[in-house]
């Protein structure tokens, strides 16, 4: 019997270690539920963010995500079903493409659903450029932008190329967990 409650608080150790800590800005009303492994912590504003959160593995030393937060006053003036519409046609696509060019090589781009909310999801390598340390051409980069009528989050993950697919899936159940506010 000791054995098995041994087992059993050894166990419920192990997952309570390996669930993460969900993270929030009260002011804004993001929220972050990392996925199991990641931490999350808030790092300051910049840029049109007002809100931005790291979130990486304690292993990571130059990959992991950030996770920002914009509002856009312009977008107040649309309903959610338009901005959906808009995200998934592919002309706003191709311009969010056009946005990043000159720095990466777009890999895919296509929709990205999070609950009532469409938004974009782009993978992209770092164009060779004079100056980049060559470990830029090893990693490679997930960017997802989902847009309300309230603001912007974004989430921006790096991983390197030779793991990027498990890591991939580990990315998006991050975006997943992103509660937007209303």
């Amino acid at each position: 019997m000791a054995r098995i409650t041994f087992a059993i608080a050894a166990a419920a150790f192990l997952a309570q270690a390996a669930s993460a800590e969900p993270a929030s800005d009260d002011k804004s009303g993001l929220r972050i539920d990392p996925p199991a492994g990641y931490e999350a912590k808030p790092l300051p504003a910049r840029g049109a963010n007002s809100v931005i959160f790291q979130v990486r593995k304690p292993s990571d030393a130059d990959t992991g995500c950030q996770v920002g937060y914009a509002e856009a006053p312009q977008n107040a003036k649309l309903a959610q079903a338009d901005i959906n519409t808009l995200m998934k046609s592919k002309e706003h696509q191709d311009l969010a493409k056009a946005a990043i060019a000159s720095l990466y090589e777009t890999n895919s781009v296509a929709a990205f659903d999070h609950g009532e909310v469409t938004g974009i999801e782009m993978i992209s390598d770092i164009k060779p450029r004079k100056g980049f340390p060559p470990r830029a051409q090893e990693i490679r980069n997930m960017m997802i932008i989902l847009e309300t009528p309230k603001g912007r989050a974004s989430v921006v993950c790096v991983g390197d190329k030779k793991d990027f697919d498990q890591r991939q899936t580990e990315f998006r159940q991050l975006a997943e967990g992103v509660t937007l506010p209303k």
